[in-house]
């Protein structure tokens, strides 16, 4: 979904820069098979030749795309790690400053130079565009370091300054950027979409149980008392890709067509957590995660915590899940659920109707394609 206006050219020039076009994407410390980032690169492929650069050792082969694996800095010493990414960021710059491209897009900003690389981009004369995969001053920082937010916020301010257009994961965190910084551009919403969708199993062929996602392990302390409820009424939990404490069943991470199948098995996908003390933290409130998309897409319908307002807006206007507020008496929400289970083929005619929302396609991934090439003319 494309926002803001831009110039209209006449169509020749449009297929003139289709022959022409050559994109430089910067995936940053994103590994090679990183679902958004890929996906912009097999998107600006069909524009012409792609130079990706990402995180890893090896050299992966893509037909009309250059790679550019460099290894990520892991060092566990503070010091060592900074100089690590010092030299990690310098051999971007390179990249930036010697390529042969007309669009460059980042994936992330390099830390080491937050500045000094857009601007070396821009002296070319290059369009530049930015995906925000997070709300970037906030993410960046730990809640040790918030003192330097201010700084965070100002450093960000500029980048947009020197950028033609933005990505955002979800309106709700662009908003939320753009109003902080006062800065306005371009901008397009690209969620993370599903890979694929599934047909919606029955429920005679779903199990009783609530499923969590996940790399890593986030607090769930708010729901503990929720779930222990849930458990004295039949349903069990299983934990995908990560050790969740309260789960029956933890299986470790799966690849994305397994992982889709123990989904769809599932009576229901649980989105909720709380990543910074802060309950209201914007990255968590303004968040899109893949498990929203990939669960729906899956066909099995989300619980999702109301503190999510992006997650929020999606679930009440496809209809495609249930949402509860932990501030509210447990079994008051124990009720609705078990309420929800009892009539689960109207939940599951709403997943069926509308699970292509939550999925990328061809459809997608045009209108993609038509914004950079609006933003780049």
């Amino acid at each position: 979904m494309a926002m803001g206006k831009l110039e209209k050219k006449s169509p020749k020039f449009w297929w003139e820069k289709i022959d022409k076009m050559k994109t430089l994407v910067i995936g940053y410390g994103h590994p090679f098979n990183d679902k958004r980032v890929m996906r912009t690169v097999m998107a600006l492929k069909k524009l012409g030749t792609v130079y990706y650069q990402y995180a890893g050792n090896s050299e992966e082969l893509i037909d009309g795309v250059k790679t550019f694996p460099l290894k990520k800095p892991y060092a566990k010493n503070p010091l060592r790690r900074y100089i690590q990414r010092g030299e990690f960021d310098r051999k971007i710059l390179r990249l930036v400053e010697t390529l042969d491209y007309d669009l460059v897009y980042f994936h992330y900003f390099p830390a080491s130079m937050p500045l000094k690389i857009f601007r070396s981009a821009k002296k070319r004369r290059k369009t530049l565009v930015y995906e925000l995969h997070e709300i970037i001053p906030i993410q960046f920082l730990t809640e040790k370091y918030e003192f330097l937010s201010f700084a965070m916020w100002n450093v960000f301010k500029k980048q947009l300054q020197l950028s033609d257009a933005t990505v955002c994961v979800s309106k709700e965190a662009l908003d939320f950027m753009l109003e902080k910084t006062e800065i306005n551009r371009p901008s397009f919403i690209l969620p993370s979409y599903a890979s694929k969708s599934f047909t919606p199993k029955p429920k005679e062929l779903r199990k009783k149980e609530i499923v969590y996602v996940g790399k890593a392990q986030r607090s769930t302390k708010n729901e503990k008392v929720l779930l222990l409820n849930l458990k004295s009424k039949g349903f069990t939990l299983k934990s995908i890709g990560m050790n969740w404490n309260i789960a029956d069943i933890s299986i470790p991470f799966l690849p994305y067509p397994d992982m889709m199948k123990k989904v769809a098995s599932s009576a229901f996908s649980l989105i909720s957590f709380q990543s910074r003390k802060d309950i209201n933290y914007p990255n968590d409130i303004y968040s899109l995660p893949n498990k929203l998309f990939d669960s729906v897409a899956a066909g099995t319908p989300v619980i999702v915590n109301s503190r999510f307002k992006s997650m929020v807006s999606l679930v009440k206007k496809y209809n495609v899940g249930i949402l509860i507020d932990t501030t509210q008496p447990v079994h008051f929400i124990t009720k609705k659920i078990v309420e929800a289970w009892n009539n689960y083929e109207t939940l599951l005619k709403a997943v069926k109707l509308n699970n292509r929302h939550f999925v990328w396609d061809e459809k997608k991934e045009q209108e993609f394609i038509n914004f950079i090439l609006e933003v780049i003319r």
